[in-house]
């Protein structure tokens, strides 16, 4: 697995699944979370109480809220938290899954507006789900035909498709046992990869804080996929 250098800042992973078995959500966060660098308690990932709450990005809010609130009060100094007129909550990555790409694509639309910084979302088999303008926005698709036919196909940040393609639920289940394509803007080279290394690489790069040269090389590269030297 391709990894970066520079320690992650400290930030919480957000995982909405869709309607499926909930074990398949938390098999793929046992296999790649750990390689992330995160505390394992600031990876939440999303139990809703009805399947109508991972449509809904007010669902997510209630739920997001109380933890980000609680590591808040430990990340900022009190004299910050008093004069604060809403916690300063720790910035959050996001990676969601076809329906939950749904309800993930309001959370993180709201939330970075008026709550707190959301690095990128991550919409895997999100079809037919547009994604929110305020951030960096990558989609992971299962085959060459729900990559070409994503909203925002093209937009200048890196995306992924298997090739050959894969059963929809395999992709979330085991990206690292998925083979295909990283591609950036139109005309841009493509480069052969696994669906964990653009999960796994993307999410580091997001995660870390200052921007060096070559990250920032690959902000105006966008089909780049970040290395360690």
């Amino acid at each position: 697995m391709l990894r970066w250098m520079i320690p992650m800042v400290a930030m919480a992973l957000v995982v909405c699944g869709g309607f499926h078995d909930p074990q398949e959500t938390h098999q793929m966060v046992a296999t790649l979370a750990p390689q992330l660098d995160i505390e394992p308690d600031r990876v939440l990932v999303f139990v809703p109480t009805s399947s109508s709450d991972i449509l809904s990005a007010q669902a997510l809010r209630q739920w997001l809220a109380p933890s980000l609130a609680q590591w808040a009060q430990l990340d900022t100094a009190p004299t910050e938290r008093a004069s604060a007129p809403q916690p300063a909550y720790p910035d959050v990555l996001v990676w969601a899954f076809s329906a939950g790409c749904v309800g993930a694509a309001g959370l993180v639309n709201y939330w970075h507006r008026y709550r707190g910084t959301v690095r990128a979302l991550f919409m895997v088999d999100g079809w037919g789900v547009p994604g929110p303008s305020v951030v960096p926005v990558h989609r992971l698709s299962h085959d060459w035909i729900t990559h070409v036919t994503s909203p925002c196909w093209g937009c200048p940040t890196a995306h992924f498709y298997a090739d050959p393609g894969v059963p929809h639920r395999q992709l979330w289940r085991s990206p690292d046992q998925v083979a295909g394509w990283q591609v950036g803007p139109p005309g841009e080279a493509s480069l052969a990869v696994n669906a964990a290394d653009v999960l796994i690489s993307w999410s580091r790069y997001y995660g870390q804080r200052p921007l060096d040269p070559y990250q920032q090389l690959i902000t105006h590269n966008p089909k780049m996929l970040p290395m360690s030297n």
